[in-house]
């Protein structure tokens, strides 16, 4: 055992994420702020976990504010005033069958006074994925959603949907709210920006993406220390069992 002179463990301590952030001071949404983010998240490989099948990770996302020009752009002139609408980003698995699967997302939402305005399939470039990720690769879908009823908090009963519907359907959200949108998947940090290519062109487009971008990399689970601490925990678990209960003593 290490010999402690304080409250402090060595054997406490582990591997982190990697996380970054961007700030405009100005507040200011732009695509370089969004672009330097991007390139932070490039950038964080060695915070990365990765095994034998190295164009997969552990998890790379990157979070934006609502880009309200973007959504604009794909989902056309159905779109309400900034604020008002939230955008719901669906991972949805592809041995569901989509039509019943929104059909079920509808119900649930309308149980909460909100609506479906609008749905896109997110373009995505899925020939750089590595093995491991490419056969778990679900369909990305975004949803953009409305109250249906005066006095709705949008925020709160978009949170409440997605909690039920995670639970219900065998179905994720990356985010289901109305001031961020978020990208992410099971991808290492140099394939994340080019498998999340709709990423940057929101930057491009929208007006309200880019003033505070924030990214992440998940580490690996288990790591050197976290491995190490887990053979001392195995060794003391045999050394117990190894010990003669006191009721065997003589």
């Amino acid at each position: 055992m290490t010999d402690r002179l304080s409250l402090y463990d060595p054997t406490f301590e582990h591997d982190a994420c990697g996380v970054g952030m961007v700030a405009d001071l100005t507040a200011k949404a732009t695509h370089a702020t969004v672009s330097d983010a991007l390139t932070i998240l490039e950038n964080l490989e060695h915070r990365g976990a990765t095994g034998s099948d190295v164009d997969s990770g552990d998890g790379a996302g990157l979070l934006v504010q609502m880009p309200d020009a973007f959504v604009r752009e794909v989902f056309g002139p159905v779109v309400p005033d900034a604020g008002t609408y939230g955008v719901a980003f669906w991972m949805i698995p592809r041995h569901l069958d989509l039509p019943a699967t929104r059909a079920a997302i509808d119900e649930v939402l309308a149980s909460v006074g909100l609506g479906s305005i609008g749905w896109r399939e997110v373009p995505v470039n899925s020939s750089i994925l590595g093995p491991t990720s490419a056969a778990s690769e679900p369909v990305f879908i975004q949803q953009l959603i409305a109250p249906t009823k005066a006095n709705v908090n949008l925020e709160r009963s978009m949170f409440c949907a997605r909690k039920v519907l995670e639970h219900r359907l065998d179905i994720y959200a990356s985010s289901c709210s109305p001031p961020v949108l978020i990208y992410k998947g099971m991808l290492s940090s140099p394939t994340s920006t080019i498998f999340r290519g709709p990423s940057r062109r929101a930057s491009r487009v929208g007006d309200r993406g880019g003033a505070q971008p924030v990214l992440h990399q998940r580490p690996a689970p288990l790591g050197p220390r976290s491995t190490l601490s887990l053979h001392r925990s195995q060794r003391r678990d045999q050394y117990r069992a190894r010990q003669p209960k006191l009721d065997d003593r003589t």
